[in-house]
């Protein structure tokens, strides 16, 4: 399902102009890392939990996953456009991957619950930084 994500916002090019390609999944590289370029985006699948149907369900059919794009950007308005552009593309993206049979249109949630960290400021690097959370239910 995180691969999902990634596509969704590689596809962007706003996205990927305002980032400079900088979508990482799961993590930066050491070198990246390293450099600490702002503004940057991770994307990481934290956790998957089968839906059992029965009591004799080995597996359900659906998983419910959760997947965390985490935004920094070097100050609160820039993160501001960088959050509700990513938004604004996963929504895109899943409708039109809904009404497609290319390659990778299997990877799409059938459905996602969306929930957000608060803003955090990091006087280290400077940057300030929130977390998208996706709790999506998937086909197993």
């Amino acid at each position: 399902t995180d691969k999902f994500f990634y596509r969704a916002l590689k596809a962007d090019a706003a996205i990927m102009q305002a980032t400079g390609g900088r979508i990482f999944n799961p993590a930066r590289t050491t070198a990246d890392e390293k450099e600490d370029r702002i503004p940057y985006i991770t994307i990481t699948l934290d956790e998957v939990d089968n839906q059992s149907e029965t009591k004799d369900d080995i597996e359900g059919m659906t998983d419910q996953v959760v997947i965390t794009i985490l935004c920094v950007a070097k100050d609160r308005e820039a993160l501001a456009d960088m959050t509700e552009a990513v938004r604004k593309q996963c929504r895109e993206y899943l409708y039109a991957m809904e009404e497609s049979d290319e390659d990778g249109a299997e990877l799409t949630p059938l459905d996602w619950h969306f929930r957000a960290s608060g803003v955090e400021y990091d006087k280290n690097k400077p940057c300030v930084y929130q977390a998208l959370y996706y709790e999506c239910d998937t086909n197993r």
